[in-house]
């Protein structure tokens, strides 16, 4: 059995559709990761969101990036799926130094 969701997420439309399961519990787990998903970014409290993916030797990172002020909330799994899925909420980058958070860059 395979499960779709659709998901109103930023301004779009997510459809997501599970691998192979035989329970419905097993369909619920792989499904909860999008359900999570923030619809805000807490800085700035703008609806204006992506998603990004980057790979390293030993993890995957994900990260959900806020087009409006480029604050980014942290997700990660190691590769060899024995870690969850590591949420941070959204952050600003600030240079070194800069204890104001004013900055000449844009992110």
């Amino acid at each position: 059995m395979k499960v779709e969701l659709t998901k109103k997420w930023s301004n779009k439309q997510l459809k997501i559709t599970t691998s192979e399961v035989d329970l419905p519990e097993q369909a619920i787990k792989q499904l909860t990761f999008w359900e999570q998903l923030p619809n805000k970014c807490s800085e700035c409290g703008s609806e204006d969101l992506r998603l990004n993916w980057q790979a390293s030797e030993e993890f995957d990172f994900y990260n959900i990036k806020c087009n409006k002020c480029g604050a980014d909330a942290k997700v990660g799994k190691k590769k060899d799926g024995k870690t969850n899925f590591i949420y941070q909420k959204f952050e600003k980058f600030v240079p070194k130094g800069d204890k104001n958070g004013s900055t000449t860059d844009e992110f």
